[in-house]
């Protein structure tokens, strides 16, 4: 419960900072685009628009079975930090087009990447609902940061406006804002927040908790592969 509380606080705190009248506009932060950067990771870590990221990386979080088995990983923490590695490098070389050729060849099969990634979606979530395989729970940590990697190539594009925002709000919205430094900056605060609260959320979750996160993330995948998700997201995500 301590660690629920610590990451409320620093992501309320850092929410104030960057979006409250008055303090986003802060002097302090005028030219500060690193620290703009991690402020931004944890303030935007529990809004709205991070529920594409958030609903996936249940999945990750709850995968193994309530009592751990004999093939449960060893280490609990270690599919979540790899499902935060895999989104953070997408979304890196993604947002900050570096290096060039990755970057580009992602841009021009968004179209495919978008069809192909719903798809994946929708699978993971229907077979984390229903039931692990065991060979999924034994490798979960490759599984995991392979969700990543298709997380932070589906909704980089989406995330990109709250991203831009937190420069906007704090005066730092230059050029050095999509640096690949700065968006790691960002990224890395975000996952640091994201483990410590699953660090938490791995102990006390609900009984069905990882069937919820499994069917909510197989709907999420269908709005995508369906073109549907635009029309959701105006709606619930903004």
């Amino acid at each position: 419960m301590t660690w629920v509380l610590v990451v409320a606080v620093v992501a309320g705190s850092a929410y104030a900072v960057v979006y409250t009248a008055g303090l986003g506009e802060a002097a302090v932060l005028r030219g500060r685009v690193l620290v703009a950067a991690l402020l931004g990771g944890w303030a935007l870590a529990f809004t709205r628009p991070l529920l594409v990221v958030l609903i996936p990386f249940a999945t990750v979080v709850w995968l193994g079975p309530r009592e751990p088995t004999a093939s449960s990983p060893r280490w609990s923490w270690l599919p979540p930090a790899l499902f935060l590695a895999g989104f953070s490098l997408a979304f890196v070389v993604a947002i900050g087009g570096a290096p060039a050729p990755v970057a580009q060849s992602i841009y021009r099969a968004h179209e495919v990447i978008e069809t192909a990634a719903g798809g994946l979606l929708v699978l993971w979530g229907a077979l984390v609902a229903v039931r692990v395989p065991a060979l999924v729970e034994a490798r979960s940590g490759w599984w995991a940061a392979g969700l990543g990697v298709t997380v932070g190539l589906l909704f980089y594009h989406e995330l990109d406006p709250s991203y831009d925002s937190v420069f906007f709000k704090t005066g730092n919205a230059v050029a050095s804002s999509h640096a690949p430094l700065t968006i790691a900056t960002f990224s890395t605060a975000l996952s640091v927040l994201y483990l410590a609260a699953a660090l938490s959320a791995g102990r006390w979750r609900p009984p069905a908790g990882r069937s919820i996160a499994g069917a909510a993330t197989a709907l999420l995948g269908v709005a995508v592969a369906g073109g549907w998700f635009a029309t959701i997201r105006g709606v619930v995500l903004r």
